[in-house]
């Protein structure tokens, strides 16, 4: 099984990014051998998107998930400020990023 770490932008149009996120995940999950991360899910519950402190805090905290993934999947055809955080973030660990733009 490989855990793979799914990057999808989440600022903005939080419920419209949430909703393409979750498609990416039930995509990635019907993926033989593939067991798809997104921590941000859980950061939206637990951390405030409104509150930089709050929505650093849940970063943060994804970017430690991060650490113990063999592969960053950057979905979608947008790359915002935090997805290219992580794809840094996934280059510091010399972990691969595969880069998505539509599901299969």
């Amino acid at each position: 099984m490989k855990l793979v770490y799914i990057s999808h932008p989440v600022r903005g149009n939080v419920q419209e990014n949430l909703k393409a996120a979750s498609h990416w995940v039930r995509w990635a999950t019907r993926l033989p051998g593939i067991v798809p991360i997104a921590p941000y899910f859980q950061s939206v519950v637990a951390f405030s998107e409104s509150d930089p402190d709050e929505r650093q805090e849940g970063f943060n905290h994804g970017l430690k998930i991060l650490q113990y993934c063999q592969e960053l999947w950057v979905c979608g055809e947008r790359i915002t400020e935090g997805v290219q955080l992580e794809i840094d973030y996934a280059w510091r660990w010399q972990i691969p990023v595969i880069f998505h733009e539509e599901m299969t």
